[in-house]
């Protein structure tokens, strides 16, 4: 019961990150570079505070799993991402954009990987969803910007080697040592990019946007995935993850007063059933 929670409330914590930093970024309260940087090493001072009052028990793969700096780049690269494209996108688009992203990973990973075989109507699945997903970013579709969207791609394959990364590993050990590794490789690329880009903006409310992103739902809502991940197996993990668009394109609406044209919302749900049933396909198995 308690996994099952952790798991509600995290994906209430990943859709109200999009709408953080949509509303810090379109709002322009905060530039996207500022952003991220203060999202991560918030999430940072958070994890090492929550570790010295309530200190974890180092159990199972908790030191392997977290040794490695490819947790870390993988987070800093989906930080970076996730906020550059925030720019452009809206709450909901860029969720489902992200995790639609997120699902192709895995699924590549399942094939090239971990030597999973599916079957012809997964396969149809997989294509459906494809098709949904190229048209709903095509160049022509102007609803959504294609730099945006690579961006949230980008971002997307990101959080699915992170979401990899995380099986095996103590929840906290692993997110904190990942944060603070993410904040130190974020640290100059934040201060390079703010002396060589122009679209500098810094507000007492962009930086507490940034701060509840990183220290509330990024910090606490990560630990909680990967206390999830680590107990339940990866289809049920994607299928998850599938909740999140919608409660950003709803949330988006009703907090943001984002509007989606009916294409958009047609491929959208195309996208969204057609990787659920290739996941329940995938599940039964």
């Amino acid at each position: 019961m308690l996994k099952w929670l952790c798991a509600a409330l995290a994906m209430v914590a990943f859709a109200l990150n999009s709408l953080l930093n949509r509303e810090a970024l379109a709002g322009l309260h905060l530039d996207s570079w500022s952003f991220a940087f203060i999202r991560t090493f918030s999430g940072a001072v958070m994890l090492l505070i929550l570790d010295k009052v309530i200190p974890v028990k180092r159990s199972y793969n908790a030191v392997q799993a977290s040794i490695s700096w490819w947790g870390a780049i993988a987070l800093s690269t989906y930080m970076l991402g996730f906020s550059l494209a925030y720019v452009q996108l809206d709450a909901g688009i860029g969720a489902l954009l992200l995790f639609s992203a997120v699902q192709f990973t895995m699924i590549a990973y399942a094939v090239f990987v971990a030597k999973e075989r599916f079957s012809l109507w997964q396969w149809l699945m997989l294509a459906a969803a494809l098709g949904a997903f190229v048209a709903l970013v095509r160049p022509s579709n102007g609803a959504i910007a294609i730099s945006g969207a690579a961006m949230m791609v980008i971002a997307g394959v990101a959080w699915g080697v992170y979401s990899i990364l995380g099986k095996g590993a103590e929840p906290r050990t692993a997110t904190r040592i990942h944060f603070t590794r993410s904040a130190l490789i974020m640290m100059p690329i934040a201060a390079v990019a703010l002396l060589f880009f122009d679209d500098r903006v810094w507000t007492e409310k962009g930086f507490m946007l940034a701060v509840t992103s990183g220290a509330i739902t990024s910090a606490l809502g990560y630990s909680l995935w990967y206390f999830v991940v680590a107990r339940i197996k990866t289809s049920q993990a994607s299928i998850m993850q599938l909740s999140v668009p919608p409660i950003a394109l709803v949330l988006g609406a009703l907090l943001l007063q984002e509007r989606l044209s009916q294409d958009t919302i047609f491929l959208c749900a195309i996208l969204l059933g057609a990787i659920l049933a290739f996941t329940l396909l995938r599940y039964r198995q």
